[in-house]
């Protein structure tokens, strides 16, 4: 019977992203072979494709720029309407066009405040299902104890 590997090399030339169930799997086969004693490596992926220059420079730069400009476009329609759940008391409804320009400020500042403090490299920060309830729920409650107090609606 032969004698099991010492290393396993994965050649990830073709490999352009991974996304998080890609690496949950290679993290569940880095611990399998782990186990056995056999070491895995990943060459030619494209982190090393960068780190040799092949996507840096300006390339690199015009690149990220385009993805996000097409992420803001795909975003700003959803940011409205995350604007129009988190705001929808009536109190709110005369302030909807600075309430959703607000909420662009915090969404921008989220996502660069993520992106910059990630250890992730492809880090994406988006605001959850939990937070967009916690959100609609603490401003119907800020109307509702405002109209309570007798508060204008310029107060609130």
């Amino acid at each position: 019977m032969a004698d099991a590997p010492l290393f396993i090399i994965l050649d990830c030339r073709q490999v352009s992203h991974v996304d998080a169930t890609g690496a949950r799997t290679f993290g569940a086969l880095v611990a399998e072979l782990s186990a056995r004693g056999i070491n895995i490596m990943f060459a030619g992926g494209a982190a090393g494709g960068a780190a040799q220059g092949e996507e840096g420079g300006q390339g690199g730069v015009l690149k990220a720029l385009v993805i996000g400009f097409i992420n803001v476009t795909v975003g700003l329609p959803s940011l409205i309407a995350l604007a129009a759940i988190v705001f929808k008391a009536p109190v709110y409804a005369a302030y909807l066009g600075a309430l959703c320009k607000f909420l662009f400020l915090a969404a921008g500042v989220h996502q660069l405040v993520f992106v910059l403090l990630s250890s992730q490299p492809f880090a994406i920060g988006q605001v959850q299902d939990v937070g967009l309830i916690f959100l609609s729920a603490m401003a119907s409650s800020v109307a509702v104890i405002g109209a309570e107090l007798g508060l204008t609606p310029e107060v609130m």
